[in-house]
Protein backbone atom coordinates (compact mmCIF):
# COMPACT_ATOMS: atom_id res chain seq x y z
CA UNK A 1 0.00 0.00 0.00
CA UNK A 2 1.11 3.52 -0.69
CA UNK A 3 1.07 6.07 2.08
CA UNK A 4 -1.52 8.79 1.84
CA UNK A 5 0.10 12.19 1.52
CA UNK A 6 -1.75 14.84 3.52
CA UNK A 7 -2.37 18.39 2.39
CA UNK A 8 -0.28 21.19 3.82
CA UNK A 9 -2.25 22.86 6.62
CA UNK A 10 -0.65 26.23 5.89
CA UNK A 11 -1.58 25.76 2.23
CA UNK A 12 -5.20 25.14 3.21
CA UNK A 13 -5.10 28.23 5.45
CA UNK A 14 -3.67 30.30 2.58
CA UNK A 15 -6.41 29.14 0.24
CA UNK A 16 -9.16 29.79 2.79
CA UNK A 17 -7.82 33.28 3.55
CA UNK A 18 -7.80 34.16 -0.14
CA UNK A 19 -11.28 32.80 -0.80
CA UNK A 20 -12.63 34.50 2.32
CA UNK A 21 -11.24 37.91 1.38
CA UNK A 22 -12.42 37.66 -2.23
CA UNK A 23 -15.92 36.59 -1.12
CA UNK A 24 -16.17 39.29 1.53
CA UNK A 25 -15.13 42.02 -0.93
CA UNK A 26 -17.56 40.69 -3.52
CA UNK A 27 -20.34 40.65 -0.93
CA UNK A 28 -19.55 44.20 0.16
CA UNK A 29 -19.63 45.46 -3.44
CA UNK A 30 -22.88 43.63 -4.21
CA UNK A 31 -24.55 44.98 -1.09
CA UNK A 32 -23.39 48.53 -1.68
CA UNK A 33 -24.15 48.67 -5.41
CA UNK A 34 -27.32 46.61 -5.77
CA UNK A 35 -29.36 46.69 -2.60
CA UNK A 36 -31.21 49.97 -2.10
CA UNK A 37 -32.07 49.39 1.55
CA UNK A 38 -28.49 48.53 2.42
CA UNK A 39 -27.26 51.58 0.55
CA UNK A 40 -29.76 53.72 2.47
CA UNK A 41 -28.62 52.11 5.73
CA UNK A 42 -24.97 52.84 4.92
CA UNK A 43 -25.81 56.39 3.88
CA UNK A 44 -27.65 57.02 7.16
CA UNK A 45 -24.87 55.42 9.20
CA UNK A 46 -22.13 57.39 7.49
CA UNK A 47 -24.12 60.63 7.68
CA UNK A 48 -24.27 60.13 11.45
CA UNK A 49 -20.54 59.41 11.50
CA UNK A 50 -19.85 62.42 9.32
CA UNK A 51 -21.89 64.67 11.56
CA UNK A 52 -19.92 63.41 14.58
CA UNK A 53 -16.49 63.38 13.06
CA UNK A 54 -15.49 63.18 9.41
CA UNK A 55 -12.16 61.52 10.08
CA UNK A 56 -13.79 58.54 11.76
CA UNK A 57 -15.84 57.63 8.67
CA UNK A 58 -12.75 57.85 6.48
CA UNK A 59 -10.81 55.61 8.86
CA UNK A 60 -13.60 53.00 8.96
CA UNK A 61 -13.88 52.87 5.15
CA UNK A 62 -10.11 52.76 4.71
CA UNK A 63 -9.82 49.97 7.27
CA UNK A 64 -12.56 47.84 5.67
CA UNK A 65 -11.42 48.25 2.07
CA UNK A 66 -7.69 48.76 2.50
CA UNK A 67 -6.02 47.46 5.62
CA UNK A 68 -7.92 44.22 6.22
CA UNK A 69 -7.64 42.81 2.66
CA UNK A 70 -4.00 43.86 2.23
CA UNK A 71 -2.91 42.30 5.51
CA UNK A 72 -4.98 39.21 4.80
CA UNK A 73 -3.44 38.73 1.37
CA UNK A 74 0.09 39.27 2.71
CA UNK A 75 -0.56 36.68 5.42
CA UNK A 76 -2.00 34.34 2.77
CA UNK A 77 1.09 34.79 0.59
CA UNK A 78 3.35 33.96 3.54
CA UNK A 79 1.29 30.86 4.39
CA UNK A 80 1.25 29.82 0.72
CA UNK A 81 5.02 30.12 0.38
CA UNK A 82 5.66 28.17 3.57
CA UNK A 83 3.05 25.58 2.61
CA UNK A 84 4.50 25.13 -0.87
CA UNK A 85 7.89 24.21 0.60
CA UNK A 86 6.48 21.69 3.10
CA UNK A 87 8.04 18.27 2.75
CA UNK A 88 5.93 15.16 2.37
CA UNK A 89 2.76 17.21 1.88
CA UNK A 90 0.53 17.87 -1.09
CA UNK A 91 0.99 21.43 -2.30
CA UNK A 92 -2.21 21.93 -4.29
CA UNK A 93 -3.94 24.26 -1.80
CA UNK A 94 -0.71 26.14 -1.15
CA UNK A 95 -0.30 26.92 -4.86
CA UNK A 96 -3.97 27.86 -5.30
CA UNK A 97 -3.83 30.08 -2.21
CA UNK A 98 -0.59 31.65 -3.38
CA UNK A 99 -2.07 32.50 -6.79
CA UNK A 100 -5.29 33.91 -5.32
CA UNK A 101 -3.38 35.98 -2.78
CA UNK A 102 -0.86 37.38 -5.29
CA UNK A 103 -3.55 38.20 -7.86
CA UNK A 104 -4.61 41.56 -6.32
CA UNK A 105 -1.00 42.73 -6.18
CA UNK A 106 -0.79 42.09 -9.95
CA UNK A 107 -4.25 43.35 -10.99
CA UNK A 108 -4.25 46.67 -9.12
CA UNK A 109 -1.00 48.01 -10.66
CA UNK A 110 -2.22 46.89 -14.10
CA UNK A 111 -5.45 48.83 -13.56
CA UNK A 112 -3.41 51.94 -12.75
CA UNK A 113 -1.17 51.50 -15.79
CA UNK A 114 -3.86 50.69 -18.36
CA UNK A 115 -6.87 52.39 -16.73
Amino acid sequence: MSAIIKHSKLGIASCLIAIGIWLSLALIFVLILNVNSFSKFLEDAFNKLLSIETGLAVIVILFLFGVVPIRGHILGVIFGIIGSFAKNKQRVFAVIGLILNILPFVIIPLLFVFG
